[in-house]
């Protein structure tokens, strides 16, 4: 398994996939392979104690992380580019989430 040198993270992308009743998030992983599945590892899995609905949807969105990630970095990149938007609150916000998602480290 690989880490992304940024953030510490198993780099994506990351699916979202049921099995025997809970939903769990798989990353690729040269040489490995997760129940039938080559080439791919667990990062996390859901609680079976909660709505399948729920279960899913949380899923989905711990999958999305790493382009969610990506993206949002690439966001405040590029406002910050231009003084009357780099200082908002909105970017400031961002520039937390970022530090939230990466351990402290948003490089911007």
């Amino acid at each position: 398994m690989t880490t992304n040198d940024r953030t510490g993270a198993t780099p994506g992308p990351w699916i979202a996939t049921e099995r025997c009743g809970y939903h769990e998030i798989l990353a690729p992983d040269d040489g490995c392979e997760w129940y039938g599945r080559p080439n791919m590892h667990a990062v996390a899995y859901c609680d079976t104690e909660i709505d399948e609905g729920e279960q899913e949807a949380n899923a989905r969105l711990i999958a999305a992380a790493p382009a969610l990630l990506s993206q949002l970095q690439y966001a405040v990149k590029l406002l910050g580019a231009f003084p009357a938007l780099g200082g908002t609150a909105q970017v400031q916000s961002m520039r937390a989430a970022i530090a939230q998602a990466t351990g402290g480290h948003h490089d911007l």
